[in-house]
Formats: structure tokens, C-alpha cells, sequence
């Protein structure tokens, strides 16, 4: 009996090998994938053609890592054809291929990543038995991989997500980014350092780890990005932090590193930092630090390029001023009728003020005088009881106008 279950097994044996030496030209394997990334979940398509076999009885297919041997996708016992041993009350499943005949079976895992730089090689595996239906269970089962490797181009990604941070998804392939001067990637993207050198920077900061710090400086000054007790050239200044070559205007001079306006005379002009003497002709005068036509205004003469201007009564010659002997003339004159006239006008006054004086005398001796009353004279003077003077008062006695 044991000797007949050897030989069974041999035969078997024998059968599985011839169907996996010609399994390299029935074999098709398909993935659902058009762009295939690591790391997605893929459904496998593999289609077995029995080209040899009467009968090709499979229980177990695998996909295998090439390089590391790993199954990346798997079917278990297909649902193709079902046997139940009604001796041993159990159901088993498997998938018979006949003669010629074609079956295509469903294989479920995860995408590896590449083994071959984008390439991935996997075998393709089968397990395989001929089934003892008088006894509901498999003979000898027995895996086989096949030796020659096929492989799938892989892509590296569908979404940028899942590359690298320092690379973007571009084709479906993870490109290293492509970053400009002083910048940094992050996250997909790149940014600019704040820095990457100190002329970058403010005249008083420097670059440190790609970000500007303000120098410290306790003594002196903070000159191109670095503390320094030295001083600028004679025809320099310091301005943000940086010597620079002071150009001066024309009117300007150039002290203690700044530059200062000239304060040039009326007869010169500021030319090349320095008051220069101006060389006027004889009939220019100086105007603002020019030489302009000598026109001078009236009663007044040029000498020495300036406008001399004479007084009201002299007159004005070529070269100098002259006394106007008419105008003084007339000027003494009249000044000799204004004294006269001032005297006339204080002897008159004196004339009207005597006048005055006398009539008023005259009022004052006119009137009579006052008597004073007598005592026990109840009247008094003027009364009733007084006969008072005689009516003939009124006439005049003889010689009185002369009294007078």
C-alpha cells in the first residue's frame, strides 16, 4: 500500500512540474493600476491558460518581493469549484484548469515599493494539488515559484503628499525641488532665508544662521556690518552705518567730515568748494555774486564796480559828486525868509499882545469903586436914605476927560 501511494505521488510530482515548465508562456498578470504608487492597495488580474495538464488543479497563488521574498499579494482557495466528502462531512475549495482551457483568478495586497530603482521584480507563485475526491482531501501540495522574475515600471507618487519634503509629486514622480539662492525647502515649498550674507542684512546687523542680528557694539562705531573704533577718511562721512565718499556741491566746503555752505563776500562767487575773487569790467558791478552791467540810478555815479549815490543837493558826476550851488542857493534863501518870517510873526504877536494889555486897563479904571458902609448907617450906601450923588452927576465936570 505504501508502495502504491509513493508511485500516486511521484506521478503527481512529475504532472506539477511539467505544468510549471510551460507556465512561462500561459501566464498573464495584470494589475488594476495604470500608474502604479507604493503603498496603494491593488487588485491583481492573473489569467492561466493549461496548455498541458489534463487537468490542473489549483489551491493557493502568490505574488513575491523579488529581492526580499516577501508575498505582497495573495487569493486563497479560489471559489471556482467546490467538492464535498460526504464521508468526512467537510467542504473543500480549489480551481481545476482542464486541457486547453482558461481561468482568471483575483489576487488582493498592497503595492511594494521598487527593488530595482523604479522597476519592481516579483515571481509569480502556485500552490497545487491533485485532489482524492474518493477521500475529500488534497494529495501532496506543493508551491512553486517560477525562477524568471517579471517586472512592473512604478511610479513614485500620485499626490505630492507623498513624496519627500524637500520634492514635489510632478508626473507622478517625485522631483527634488528646484530652490533659488538662499532658500530653504519645507513642507513642498520652498522659502528664503532672511539672510545668507551680511550685505543682505542692515548696515548695523549681520547674518547668523540665515537671520539678521543687530551688531553689538558698546565702544565706537558700527561701520559695514561690524563694530569698529576707527574713523572715516577726512573726505568721508559715516551714513547707515557705511564710510562713504562725501561729494560736496560747489558751493560747499568740506570740514570735519561734513560739508558746510561758503559764505563768500559780495564781490566773490563759490566755484570748486572755495570763494573765488570776481573779475568784473570796469562799467560791471557786483550783484549777488555776479558781475551784471553797471546801471546805476539817478543822481548817483559807478566807481570802483559799485553805485555811489550823491546827496539831494549835490549832483551826480562821472567819477564823483558835486555841490548843486542853485538848490543851496535857494535852499539858504529859503531858510533866510522862514527867519524872517518867524521874527516878523513874533514882533506882531508882541504888538497884539500890548494892545491887548492897554484896553484892558482902560476897562478896569472905568469902573467906579466900591464905598464900604458906615456904621449905624442902616441903609448903607446906595440906600434910599442916602441922597446919594447929585443928579447933576451926570454931567460932567469940568476937566474930568482930563482926570482921565
Amino acid at each position: 500500500m505504501k508502495k502504491k501511494n509513493r508511485v500516486i505521488t511521484s506521478i503527481i510530482f512529475l504532472l506539477i512540474l511539467a505544468g510549471i515548465v510551460r507556465a512561462d508562456d500561459f501566464l498573464n498578470i495584470t494589475p488594476d493600476c495604470t500608474t502604479c504608487v507604493p503603498g496603494y492597495a491593488t487588485t491583481w488580474k492573473v489569467r492561466i491558460t493549461n496548455k498541458g495538464q489534463d487537468l490542473l488543479t489549483i489551491v493557493q497563488l502568490k505574488l513575491k518581493d523579488g529581492a526580499s521574498g516577501q508575498v505582497f499579494a495573495e487569493g486563497n482557495y479560489t471559489h471556482m469549484i467546490k467538492s464535498t466528502s460526504p464521508a468526512l462531512r467537510s467542504s473543500l475549495e480549489w480551481a481545476e484548469i482542464r486541457s486547453g482551457e482558461s481561468a482568471t483568478f483575483t489576487l488582493y495586497g498592497i503595492m511594494p515599493f521598487p527593488n530595482n530603482e523604479r522597476e519592481l521584480l516579483y515571481e509569480f507563485c502556485r500552490t497545487q494539488a491533485t485532489p482524492i475526491h474518493s477521500i475529500g482531501d488534497f494529495g501532496l501540495q506543493r508551491e512553486f515559484c517560477y525562477k524568471k522574475n517579471m517586472s512592473l515600471s512604478l511610479f513614485d507618487c500620485k499626490e505630492t503628499k507623498e513624496c519627500k519634503k524637500s520634492q514635489k509629486c510632478i508626473n507622478n514622480l517625485c522631483e527634488d525641488l528646484q530652490c533659488g539662492y538662499c532658500q530653504y525647502t519645507d513642507d513642498h515649498y520652498c522659502y528664503s532665508y532672511e539672510c545668507c550674507v551680511d550685505a543682505e542684512c542692515f548696515l548695523n546687523e549681520t547674518c547668523s544662521n540665515n537671520v539678521c542680528s543687530e551688531v553689538a557694539c558698546n565702544e565706537g562705531s558700527i561701520i559695514n556690518h561690524t563694530c569698529t573704533s576707527e574713523e572715516c577718511a577726512p573726505d568721508e562721512a559715516l551714513v547707515d552705518y557705511l564710510c562713504r565718499k562725501l561729494e560736496c556741491k560747489g558751493d560747499e566746503y568740506l570740514e570735519d567730515h561734513r560739508c558746510f555752505p561758503l559764505d563768500c563776500g559780495r564781490d566773490e562767487y563759490p566755484f570748486n568748494h572755495s570763494c573765488q575773487k570776481l573779475l568784473c569790467k570796469d562799467d560791471e558791478i557786483y550783484e549777488k555774486q555776479q558781475c551784471v552791467p553797471g546801471e546805476c540810478p539817478e543822481n548817483s555815479y559807478f566807481s570802483n564796480h559799485t553805485c555811489i549815490g550823491c546827496y539831494f543837493f549835490q549832483n551826480a558826476k562821472s567819477d564823483r559828486c558835486s555841490v548843486n550851488i542853485k538848490l543851496l542857493v535857494l535852499i539858504i534863501f529859503i531858510i533866510i525868509i522862514i527867519m524872517l518870517l518867524k521874527r516878523v510873526m513874533v514882533m506882531v504877536r508882541r504888538v497884539q499882545t500890548r494892545k491887548m494889555t492897554l484896553q484892558l486897563l482902560r476897562v478896569v479904571k472905568k469902573r467906579p469903586p466900591k464905598e464900604e458902609k458906615k456904621e449905624g448907617d442902616p441903609n448903607g450906601p446906595g440906600t434910599a436914605g442916602d441922597k446919594g450923588p447929585d443928579k447933576d452927576d451926570g454931567k460932567k465936570a469940568p476937566g474930568a476927560n482930563k482926570g482921565a
